[in-house]
């Protein structure tokens, strides 16, 4: 008779948004090890960012994590666009979260739909938030749920303070959730 902890146990592993396949099935310890390798590669993309991370200063209690990022190219030779820093309670709806994402100028972030609407407003490809939302409803005409902005955001300026200094963001907000873009110049 054997033991359960002796018993072959199996594991599906792969991308959240992809379905399993057959042949993602592994061992649980082969699943360890492939987490550990993608753990140990996710800590050197921030340890080796090619841009300053900024998050909440050390006088914050609560929890903090790395979070997402987005990078690309061919194998050995990828760029880091952006990374996330996460800090607060992981589970939604426990407690305060905020993600402090830096990117490179011009590339994609996070943000979900809201982060989306204001890069079109702020690379100029509409005039406004109304024509953004307008433009991306004509877009996700297939995902309407994506487009929903009501009611549409509103857009202000806020100043941060960033390593001391006040930095000037162009804030767009919407029912609890907010994303700002900063340059890199402070105010005078």
């Amino acid at each position: 008779m054997t033991r359960p902890e002796e018993e072959p146990r199996w594991v599906s592993y792969g991308p959240v948004n992809q379905e399993p396949s057959r042949g993602s099935r592994m061992s649980t310890a082969a699943a360890r090890r492939r987490a550990e390798r993608e753990r140990r590669r996710t800590e050197r993309r921030f340890r080796t960012a090619p841009f300053p991370l900024y998050g909440l200063p050390s006088s914050w209690e609560g929890g903090r994590f790395l979070g997402g990022g987005s990078w690309g190219g061919v194998r050995g030779r990828q760029q880091t666009h952006s990374l996330s820093l996460v800090h607060g309670v992981l589970v939604e709806g426990e407690g305060p979260l905020l993600v402090v994402e830096t990117a490179l100028p011009d590339e994609a972030g996070g943000g979900g739909s809201l982060r989306v609407l204001a890069e079109e407003v702020w690379t100029g490809r509409a005039n406004d938030v109304p024509d953004a939302a307008a433009r991306l409803r004509d877009r996700w005409v297939a995902h309407p749920h994506r487009a929903e902005f009501s009611p549409l955001p509103s857009r202000t300026g806020e100043a941060v303070l960033v390593e001391a200094r006040p930095v000037f963001f162009d804030v767009l907000s919407q029912l609890g959730h907010w994303v700002g873009r900063a340059g890199s110049e402070p105010l005078m």
